[in-house]
C-alpha cells in the first residue's frame, strides 16, 4: 500500500528483502542510498557480490555465519548482528541489523529474509572513546605511586570506600577485603590523627569543596 511504501522509504534505516537462492537483495528502500550512498541500480548490479564487496573483510565470516543462523531460525524470531559496511566514499559505517524469516519454499526452507538495519557508527565511536578513556584512567591509577581513592556517602550517612589505587595495597600490605568499609580502612591511621581525618572527610562531603590534610 501507499502508506507502507511511504513509511518504509521515510524511516532512517535500511529496509531490505534478501533472497537466499540468488544471494542478493530483491528489495531495498531509499535508506541504502541515504546511508551508504548506493542507488537501487547499483545494488542490483552488485547482486550476489553485495556482501563480498560492501561488508568489511573482518566481519564477512560472521555475516555469512549469520545467514545460516537465520535460515534455521523459527518463524517470528528476530535475530541481531553488527558489522561494518562501506559507503560509496570508502568510509566504513557500523551497522546494526534486525532480521527475520520472510518467505519459505515449499519444502519449508527459507526463501527470503527481511531486515531492518540502522547505522550506529557514532554510538560505536563513543563506546570506543569511553573504553580508551577508561583504559588510560586504569593505567594511570595502577601506575600511580600516590594513593588515589573514591569515597561515597549512602542515604543513611554511612561512608564507604569505593576505590583505592593498587599502590595503597602494595605499601600497606592490606588487600581489598580489608578495605571494604571505611572503618576497616581507617585502621591505617595513627590514633591521634583519626578524628582529624574523619572530620576532614565529613567537611568535604558537607561542603563539596576541595581541601588538603596531613
Amino acid at each position: 500500500s501507499k502508506f507502507v511504501s511511504t513509511l518504509v522509504d521515510t524511516v532512517p534505516a535500511l529496509v531490505y528483502v534478501y533472497d537466499m537462492g540468488t544471494n542478493s537483495n530483491v528489495y531495498s528502500n531509499r535508506g541504502i542510498e541515504q546511508i551508504l550512498g548506493y542507488n537501487a541500480e547499483q545494488v542490483k548490479e552488485l547482486g550476489a557480490e553485495l556482501f563480498a564487496r560492501l561488508v568489511h573483510p573482518d566481519d564477512l565470516a560472521a555475516v555469512i555465519a549469520f545467514q545460516n543462523k537465520i535460515a534455521t531460525a523459527a518463524d517470528g524470531d528476530v535475530l541481531e548482528i553488527e558489522y561494518r559496511m562501506k559507503k560509496t566514499d570508502g568510509q566504513w559505517l557500523h551497522i546494526h541489523s534486525y532480521e527475520s524469516q520472510f518467505l519459505r519454499n515449499k519444502d519449508s526452507s527459507l526463501k527470503q529474509k527481511i531486515g531492518v538495519a540502522i547505522e550506529v557508527t557514532a554510538h560505536k565511536q563513543a563506546e570506543e572513546a569511553l573504553r580508551e578513556s577508561e583504559q588510560r584512567y586504569k593505567m594511570v591509577t595502577e601506575l600511580a605511586s600516590d594513593y588515589i581513592y573514591k569515597i561515597s556517602v549512602a542515604a543513611d550517612g554511612k561512608i564507604s570506600l569505593d576505590f583505592v589505587t593498587d599502590s595503597f595495597y602494595s605499601t600497606t600490605g592490606r588487600d581489598i577485603n580489608q578495605t571494604r568499609t571505611l572503618e576497616s580502612w581507617s585502621s591505617i591511621f595513627h590514633p591521634d590523627d583519626l578524628k582529624k581525618v574523619m572530620v576532614f572527610l565529613q567537611t568535604l562531603i558537607a561542603t563539596h569543596q576541595p581541601g588538603t590534610i596531613e
